[in-house]
This record gives C-alpha cells, structure tokens and sequence, in this order.
C-alpha cells in the first residue's frame, strides 16, 4: 500500500512524466533572427554537427522538466551579422566485418581456429579503415550574415572528391548550399 501510494504521489507530482525538448535564442529581445539546425545523428554509422558556443556563451542550464535537444536543435542567432561559432562536427562508422566474423567462429567451437584469423584480419584492415573513417573534431565554424526569418541547416559532409571534410550550411526549405568551410 505504501508502495502505491508513493508511486501515485510522484506521478502526481511530475517526477515520472517525460522532459520537453526546447530551443534557445542567442538573438537580442526585439532583433532580427535566423534558425539554424544543427543536424546530427549518433545511430550506427552516424554523422552530424552539435552545437558548442556562441562567441563563448553557452546554452544556459535548461529551465526543470525540459532539456535541449543536442541532435537535430534548432537555435535563434542574429540576422545580418557574421557568426562566429563553435561545433563538434564528427562521424562514426560500425565497419568492422572481420571482427564480427571472428565472433561467429568463436561461438561455433568448430571454426574457432579460423575465428583466430579473422580477429588477425580486424586488426590488419577493420582497425586501420576504422581510424580513417571516423573523427571527432571541435571546429570554429564562420558563419556568414543569415537572413532575416531564414531557416537553415548545418551538416557535415565528408570525403567528396573536391573537399575531405567540410561543415556545410544550407536553406532547410530547399537544400540550397549557403557556406562550405573545410575543417
């Protein structure tokens, strides 16, 4: 009985009710702003941008009940004037079939000599594509003045044939390429 009634006074009280993502604006009470997203995924061969700071502020603590949204944000800048801005752009890649065809030898008691093998093998070539696949980097991202009202979206792009890496800024409504800055 006390079980349940300390269960129906935290439920009551909003101890077991889910948190709300919320936004934040950098942009004066009253200015011109523009949202920028930043996109990102930490999923299985996941890539994206996280926000750090902003001209060396932070997002504030978030208010009880709510938290910020560290993937996929949305956050109000200033329009009109360059941003300066720091971001952890990353990607992280899972490839590492050697390893994990060593696993399934390993559990049949059989194949476990040639398990051996393909853990030699994940170390000759999983190890060496995985360093060179994946990063984490913190990059000052220069952003040029954003329109008044616009809606944008930064990502990272990786290893196309002119840039290695690069931290791109796009119109969310259209795809339309605004800014590309190699890191």
């Amino acid at each position: 009985m006390v079980l349940i009634l300390t269960f129906v006074s935290f439920y009551s009280m909003g101890c077991l009710s889910e948190p709300v993502p919320v936004s934040h604006s950098f942009a004066r009470s009253g200015s011109q702003a523009a949202k920028i997203q930043f996109e990102g995924s930490l999923a299985q061969g996941g890539e994206g941008v996280d926000f750090v700071d902003f001209d060396g502020a932070k997002l504030p603590w978030p208010k009880v009940g709510t938290y910020w949204a560290s993937h996929n944000m949305n956050i109000a800048f200033p329009a009109g004037e360059p941003l300066e801005l720091k971001v952890r752009a990353y990607h992280f890649t899972n490839i590492m079939p050697m390893l994990h065809a060593g696993t399934f030898c390993m559990q049949t008691m059989i194949l476990a000599p040639i398990g051996f093998v393909f853990y030699g093998l994940a170390l000759v070539i999983d190890l060496p594509i995985g360093i060179a696949l994946n990063f984490d980097k913190r990059v000052v991202f220069e952003c040029p003045p954003l329109e008044t009202g616009g809606n944008y979206i930064l990502k990272v792009r990786r290893k196309s044939k002119e840039v290695n890496r690069a931290l791109v800024l796009t119109y969310a409504d259209t795809d339309t390429v605004v800014y590309e800055q190699e890191f």
